[in-house]
C-alpha cells in the first residue's frame, strides 16, 4: 500500500504556523521544528526550513526569539495577533488584502496605539510589537 503525500504550498504552511502560534498564545514562544512542524509531520530539509523562516520573518507577523537557548523559537508579533483576530486566517488576510502592498496592509492591521498608551508626543518611542523574551 502506498502512502499519498499531500503537496502543500508556502501559504498553507504559513497558515498552519500562524494558526498554531495563535492558538497557543498562552505560551510566549514555540520552537518552529519541534513544537509546530514535527507534530504535523511536516518534514523539511535545512534549506527549506531556512526558506520558511525567512518568509515568516518577512511577513512581520512572526519574529524569532533572541537569547541564550532561544534558537529556533518563534512568536507572533502584536501585528500578527491583530491580523489573526481580525481575519481569522492567513488565507483570509491574503484575500482581503489583494491589491494592497504588504506594508499598507500591515499598517492598516496594526493598532495605532493601545488604550493605555499616551499619544506619541507625550512619551518616548516604544516598540509595542515585540513581546519581552
Amino acid at each position: 500500500m502506498s502512502q499519498q503525500v499531500k503537496a502543500i504550498t508556502e501559504d498553507d504552511l504559513i497558515e498552519y504556523i500562524l494558526r498554531h502560534l495563535y492558538s497557543n498564545l498562552d505560551k510566549n514562544e514555540l520552537h518552529l521544528e519541534r513544537d509546530i512542524l514535527a507534530p504535523a509531520q511536516v518534514q523539511l530539509d535545512e534549506r527549506q526550513l531556512e526558506h520558511v523562516r525567512e518568509i515568516l520573518m518577512s511577513t512581520q507577523l512572526v519574529k524569532a526569539s533572541v537569547g541564550f537557548g532561544k534558537n529556533g523559537f518563534v512568536y507572533l508579533t502584536g501585528t500578527g495577533i491583530q491580523v489573526m483576530k481580525q481575519y481569522k486566517s492567513y488565507h483570509n488576510f491574503l484575500q482581503a488584502t489583494q491589491g494592497f502592498t504588504a506594508q499598507q496592509t500591515l499598517q492598516a492591521a496594526a493598532p495605532a496605539h493601545t488604550p493605555e498608551e499616551k499619544p506619541a508626543s507625550d512619551q518616548p518611542h516604544v516598540n509595542y510589537d515585540d513581546m519581552a523574551h
